[in-house]
């Protein structure tokens, strides 16, 4: 083929041949700039769809706190949400103008969504509606709601003394001595160590308002962290209303018990809120106090000192051959792929590093 192209050549004009190799150039170009816009656009659908789970999970979560019983209990709250109702409807039109399409099928979802809040309808309406638009958008875009590893406690008190604790304080009150200058000055910064607003909280929503902000508030978007920053800072909000003393409590009564693997691993300790862990918690602790013990050490312990790989994955895989003896084949398959995946890859480095071939 090369030795045709040459022998061509000999019997075309320089004028020719320049013509040609320029027409080959203009395509390749062409070809180029389409993989370049094609990629563009995925990353730009792939922001926008995490920015709609963001707002989405916000809408889940805080609408409680503008309705009960078909009432306002907040104003400003309840505008909050209708605005941000409006808002995820045009974040969806923007997503499917990008993908030529409504990708995730969950505009009727967003419609709905919408008119419950018109409607002042139920929170748990309005929470089951924004819950499955978000896990739909989560499949659909191939979204990771959790970090690769559990954070540093340590890192991210770091994080949250230099970028956070000025409005929300050190201890995470939100009396920073920031508050004063901030513009708007309502809704104020939000206090971490108050149950009530923590138990709708997940680190997957405060990693999500890191990263985008919330509009029409002072809470910025802090962006020009890295993604695994972000995470140290979400897991370290949720750490600060527990008390050391009571995270080792908590330590001591889970040692007592066998919890399921799934339980404190990081895709479920990252995407449920304080509230969920705690009602899984009651199937295995009675009291309330000790149930709050346990969470403390969930939220604050399990960062403390991180567990180790090794007794993590062969729990997993001890549940994986458990679920295979009982015949559910497919749940097995999971488990021992949740066992490499979530587990063993956090110590295949220092295994490799000694052994290579192992």
């Amino acid at each position: 083929m090369n030795c045709a192209r040459l022998y061509l050549q000999r019997f075309l004009t320089p004028g020719e041949q320049y013509a040609r190799t320029t027409a080959r150039s203009a395509t390749l170009c062409f070809v180029a700039l389409l993989a370049f816009l094609t990629i563009t656009s995925a990353a730009f659908g792939q922001d926008e769809a995490k920015r709609l789970v963001s707002l989405l999970d916000y809408l889940g979560t805080d609408y409680k706190n503008a309705v009960k019983d078909g009432k306002i209990l907040s104003q400003d709250e309840y505008t909050e949400m209708q605005e941000f109702s409006k808002r995820s409807q045009e974040l969806l039109n923007r997503l499917k103008h990008a993908d030529k399409a409504d990708r995730a099928g969950i505009e009727s979802t967003i419609k709905s969504l919408a008119a419950q809040i018109d409607k002042k309808a139920e929170p748990q309406i309005v929470a089951e509606l924004a819950q499955n638009a978000k896990e739909r958008l989560i499949a659909a875009y191939k979204i990771v709601p959790y970090p690769k590893q559990l954070p540093s406690l340590d890192s991210g008190q770091k994080l949250y003394l230099e970028n956070c604790a000025q409005c929300h304080g050190e201890s995470g009150k939100g009396d920073g001595p920031g508050r004063s200058s901030m513009n708007p000055k309502t809704p104020p910064p939000a206090n971490f160590i108050d149950p009530e607003r923590m138990a709708g909280l997940s680190p997957f929503k405060a990693f999500n308002t890191a990263s985008f902000g919330v509009e029409g508030t002072a809470m910025a978007s802090f962006a020009a962290l890295s993604e695994e920053q972000r995470w140290q800072v979400a897991f370290y909000v949720m750490s600060l209303r527990f008390a050391r003393e009571q995270a080792d409590r908590g330590a001591a009564l889970i040692r007592q018990k066998k919890l399921p693997a799934e339980l404190t691993a990081v895709a479920n300790l990252a995407t449920d809120s304080d509230e969920q862990l705690s009602q899984q918690l009651k199937s295995y602790f009675d009291q309330e106090d000790q149930v709050k013990d346990v969470l403390a050490y969930l939220r604050r312990g399990l960062e403390q000192k991180p567990a180790d790989p090794l007794v993590l994955t062969r729990n997993l895989v001890r549940e994986s051959a458990a679920l295979y003896a009982a015949g559910e084949k497919e749940k097995a398959y999971q488990k021992a792929v949740d066992g490499l995946i979530q587990r063993y890859e956090l110590a295949e480095t220092a295994f490799f590093a000694k052994k290579p071939s192992f």
